[in-house]
């Protein structure tokens, strides 16, 4: 007769329990839409699993560990994955914050050439001055075509792709990725992965840290096989990277002040995420203030 064994009911606690412990056991959390789960918590607080903090020392700037948590995070580890060798090139297409942050990893990590793919005139700005990049305005140019001018027709060693799913493009391909969303029939616009797959050397790497929700279309896997492309994807691991990112702030390496270029509190949270979505006003990253 086979026995089954009941599993252990999960619970939230505060940390403090000895191994093999439970420690004040909270109740179940209130059933939530499954949006909150996916996106976080936009609260004033927050019920954190003591497991997941890392510690700051007592002359940390709160401030600078907001940058750290988030899109320093997510792109040092985009330039983390592209395994970069000193003297290589590396693109990154988007120039939000994360892109930002993925150039500047990839001086930090040992690259020698750092191009920033965008078109909203602010952010290639903010590429050019913050994160010594060159720039290319996927409008203006052949992005492909470009990249391989630039490098001698081979292509970047590296490729960061930091737009996601919604990505913009025009001309045919824009619209008919679309009309597939707007008709269900994918759920992203994988434009730069694309063109990051037909940019990369041969032998290279595609950093994927831009955040896919599920289908995409015309995924050019023939390409990457014969190019025999290496991919790295994630979402962001940031007990692996913090305390890392810690020391290069503190060493003066890496700086993200510059990023969070408005302010808002919480009551305000719908003009600033219209400003963000709209790209305007400069708008790099938006922070909130809770009183």
């Amino acid at each position: 007769m086979r026995r089954h064994h009941a599993r252990p009911r999960q619970t939230l606690v505060d940390g403090a329990a000895r191994p093999g412990q439970f420690a004040a056991a909270l109740p179940p959390p209130a059933r939530r839409p499954r949006r909150a789960l996916l996106w976080g918590a936009l609260v004033g607080l927050l019920l954190v699993a003591q497991s997941l903090l890392v510690a700051l020392t007592l002359n940390y700037e709160s401030s600078r560990a907001q940058d750290e948590a988030d899109a320093m995070a997510t792109g040092y580890m985009a330039a983390d994955f592209c395994a970069i060798q000193p003297g290589q090139t590396v693109a990154v297409w988007g120039a939000g914050a994360v892109g930002l942050f993925a150039m500047k990893s990839a001086w930090v990590l040992g690259a020698g050439r750092v191009i920033a793919i965008d078109r909203v005139p602010h952010r290639l700005q903010a590429a050019r001055e913050h994160a010594n990049a060159e720039t290319l305005n996927f409008d203006e140019v052949d992005v492909v075509e470009a990249l391989k001018d630039a490098t001698g027709g081979r292509g970047p060693d590296a490729c960061i792709e930091a737009v996601g799913m919604e990505a913009d493009q025009s001309g045919l391909e824009g619209a008919y990725d679309r009309v597939k969303a707007t008709l269900k029939l994918e759920t992203g616009r994988p434009y730069a992965v694309r063109e990051a797959i037909r940019a990369c050397r041969k032998g290279g790497i595609v950093s994927i840290v831009g955040v896919f929700g599920g289908m995409v279309d015309k995924f050019p896997l023939g390409i990457a096989m014969n190019k025999g492309l290496t991919f790295r994807m994630a979402q962001q691991h940031g007990q692996k990277y913090a305390p890392e990112l810690l020391r290069l702030i503190q060493d003066g390496r890496m700086d993200g002040s510059f990023a969070a270029t408005h302010h808002y509190p919480l009551d305000k949270a719908r003009d600033a995420f219209e400003i963000s979505r709209k790209r305007e006003d400069g708008v790099i990253r938006v922070v909130f203030k809770h009183d």
